[in-house]
């Protein structure tokens, strides 16, 4: 296998516009709350805990029928 080597490419953010902006955590304030589905769930949660550690910001996450909800508690 052959690899071709580029040169001069920059690093991308490690988030996509600051943070993973596939979920609202950047427009949550304490209190707000987002649901996803079962299918997005652990993904929803994978991303908060990542999002916590980058920010600060504390997430619960419970489960919510046949889903996932996603609260800003601190």
């Amino acid at each position: 296998m052959t690899f071709q080597i580029d040169s001069n490419i920059p690093i991308p953010p490690r988030y996509r516009n600051g943070i993973n902006a596939s979920f609202p955590f950047k427009e949550m304030a304490v209190g707000d709350s987002f649901w996803v589905d079962g299918e997005t769930s652990k993904r929803a949660r994978a991303a908060a805990s990542t999002f916590s550690k980058a920010t600060g910001h504390k997430y619960t996450t419970r489960a919510d029928g046949d889903g996932v909800r996603v609260w800003r508690s601190h």
